[in-house]
């Protein structure tokens, strides 16, 4: 499993790309046909694995899944783009993505010289046109004679700009809609448009849902993904129950509750250490001190309750603790805090 990276595109990416119904819906609407045809993805199965080195990780995050490819097993990677622009070389990468996926399965221990096929799916939700070129298209056409030397294989792109919001809502795909609407639009200026436009076809209960799940994973990414809070929050304010409810539960566990206890702790740091080198500016850095570490255990909490309602869902721990970006022994922990403490909010 590759790294868990600081971009919220990519915290959105992997909490939502690492259910399979998501990334089955997304292989039947977007992979080409000859593929999806012979693909079963039933089978489809997320393995805790990454191809990506320090340099890769620099522009990608990746998921790894193995699928039955008519009689054959294949490996399919997901690989999302971050950085939001068109690699100059993007072929470059690939090949240095799929040479570090190869060289790992000559590490295994099974390895018997006939190699597993990978396929390279791109994500890209960058606004600048990604043009698919073939590699020969990078050399000097002259060189006809050394056509044989150059590398060939190719690869899958989903751009997620090129499909306008009616297309993506035209198109039977799951929740990938709402997915491809929330990266395309988090930045917009019309926030309550925005909203609706991303929460299109999704329908909140006041039971516990894994569509009411996947919603308060897109609430997340909004809050986090730069735009100001406020702004949110008052347009969710003109939304109807219980979308509302939900949404607002989860901007308070991500920021009142840990603002408040981070300002409180702030205080009695900051009076600490003003007694010592003066009061105001003990003050000022220990306020700064809790409020940051506040907002940090926000986001933690936050976590934790789509870890806690995930579990209700049916969700494993391994598949939460990929979603939510926690180590596989935290998730453990968790879900022993849970069932013995079924009621609380956040482990002390």
């Amino acid at each position: 499993m590759s790294s868990p990276s600081h971009h919220p595109h990519d915290h959105f990416f992997r909490a939502t790309f690492s259910q399979l119904e998501v990334v089955q819906d997304y292989l039947r609407g977007f992979l080409s046909k000859e593929i999806t045809n012979t693909l079963d993805v039933n089978t489809l199965t997320l393995v805790d694995n990454s191809f990506l080195d320090n340099q890769l990780r620099e522009h990608f995050s990746d998921l790894v899944y193995k699928c039955s490819l008519a009689e054959v097993e294949v490996e399919i990677t997901l690989l999302f783009e971050h950085k939001s622009y068109v690699p100059q070389v993007p072929w470059l990468q690939l090949l240095r993505y799929l040479t570090n996926a190869y060289e790992n399965q000559t590490r295994s221990s099974d390895f018997s010289g006939t190699f597993t096929p990978v396929i390279p799916i791109v994500i890209y939700h960058g606004k600048r046109i990604w043009r698919k070129r073939p590699i020969s298209d990078y050399f000097h056409q002259e060189c006809d004679s050394f056509f044989p030397f150059i590398p060939q294989f190719g690869y899958e792109l989903t751009s997620i700009h090129q499909f306008s919001d009616e297309q993506l809502k035209q198109m039977d795909i799951g929740w990938i809609r709402n997915v491809f609407l929330a990266l395309k639009h988090s930045r917009d200026e019309d926030v309550l448009s925005m909203i609706r436009t991303i929460m299109y076809g999704l329908s909140v209960s006041t039971y516990e849902t894994r569509e009411s799940y996947f919603i308060d994973l897109i609430f997340v990414y909004l809050f986090k993904s730069g735009k100001k809070k406020q702004e949110i929050m008052d347009a969710i304010k003109k939304m109807n129950e219980p979308i509302k409810e939900r949404a607002e539960t989860i901007y308070d566990s991500i920021y009142n509750d840990a603002v408040k206890k981070g300002y409180e702790e702030g205080i009695q740091r900051g009076e600490e250490k003003g007694l010592e080198k003066g009061l105001q500016k003990g003050l000022q850095k220990g306020l700064q001190k809790g409020l940051q570490k506040g907002l940090k255990k926000g986001l933690e909490q936050s976590k934790f309750l789509i870890f806690k309602n995930g579990l209700k869902m049916g969700f494993s721990a391994k598949e939460l603790a990929l979603m939510t970006e926690i180590s596989e022994t935290l998730a453990i922990e968790w879900v022993d805090f849970i069932q013995q403490y079924p009621d609380a909010k956040f482990p002390n």
